[in-house]
């Protein structure tokens, strides 16, 4: 609400204004919003104005937006409507409008590309200072706080926008993504300075990661919160639920061994073997994870002196 008093030039009398606006969320929910907004105003020269809209927006992350407008003056009364929606790729949009003697109709697509070493990216929209995200088999990863990035098919994505001059944090989100999906760090940081483009590479560890139901010498399974080791002496996995084994290997045949404790009987051998990799396209569409027939862990009576800085989970 506001009341002005000025003078205008070519006007003799001062212009007395009065206006006032109200705004009422009528819904708010995830995946839903809905808002209305109101407008009056009045003056001695001009008369009385109104305006009203209802705008809202829907779907997942409320990447769709509407609104509907209408205004009315002494000149006559004005209506548009629209649409927009936030793709991964482009931003897409229509509208609609009327008033007096005209009427409009306009669609509208929008987007940015991005060149680098690896091809070419596309993005929704651009902004002065982004970024450049790679995780290598990464498909549907998303980066957090960035509604519009999400990692595609050859492993890359943009992130539109980042404050030039300071620290961004570049976190990436896991729950649209495959469960295959491993990387080195989750998080990475950058001070870019302006309009440059930051790099953000999220390595893979080596290897692959293979599946072991794991039964010991009596038949039961390995105890939960095992640690597997490899021949190097490195924790590669755990042992899960009803003795089931995850481990990374960077070899197709080899010895792991399963620990939990330091008491002689509480660890065992296992051989493992897996098929060696196939052509490169084959690779890229398999799963990271290959399950593996039952394996029985032999018990091992002579215990390896434990490494300076090597953890045990009893």
């Amino acid at each position: 609400m506001s009341a002005t008093r000025e003078t205008l030039s070519g006007v003799q009398a001062p212009v007395n204004r009065f206006s006032i606006g109200f705004t009422l969320p009528l819904d708010s929910q995830p995946g839903r919003t809905i808002q209305a907004r109101t407008f009056v105003q009045h003056d001695n020269v001009t008369g009385t104005a109104e305006q009203a809209s209802l705008s809202g927006s829907f779907g997942a992350e409320n990447r769709a937006g509407w609104g509907l407008y209408t205004a009315h003056t002494r000149e006559g009364t004005n209506s548009s409507a629209s649409i927009n929606y936030q793709a991964p790729l482009a931003q897409l949009g229509a509208n609609i409008s009327s008033g007096g003697g005209y009427k409009s109709l306009g669609i509208s697509a929008s987007g940015g590309m991005v060149a680098h070493g690896g091809g070419l990216t596309l993005a929704p929209y651009l902004g002065e200072t982004i970024g450049l995200v790679k995780v290598e088999n990464g498909q549907d990863v998303r980066i957090l706080g960035a509604q519009a990035a999400t990692v595609d098919s050859r492993g890359y994505t943009v992130i539109p926008h980042l404050l030039p001059y300071q620290l961004n944090n570049v976190e990436l989100d896991f729950s649209q993504a495959s469960l295959d999906t491993q990387v080195d760090n989750t998080n990475l940081q950058a001070a870019p300075r302006a309009r440059a483009v930051a790099a953000f590479n999220f390595t893979v560890p080596a290897g692959r990661v293979i599946l072991i139901k794991t039964v010991l010498e009596d038949g039961s399974p390995a105890p939960f919160g095992a640690t597997v080791i490899n021949e190097k002496g490195e924790q590669v996995g755990a042992v899960g639920q009803a003795g089931k084994a995850e481990a990374r290997i960077t070899e197709n045949a080899g010895q792991l061994t399963v620990k939990w404790g330091e008491g002689a009987g509480q660890q065992c051998s296992m051989p493992y073997t897996s098929q060696p990799p196939g052509d490169a396209k084959a690779d890229k569409a398999a799963p990271a994870y290959q399950p593996m027939p039952t394996s029985r862990c032999i018990a091992r009576t002579m215990m390896a002196p434990q490494r300076a800085g090597e953890k045990s989970v009893s």
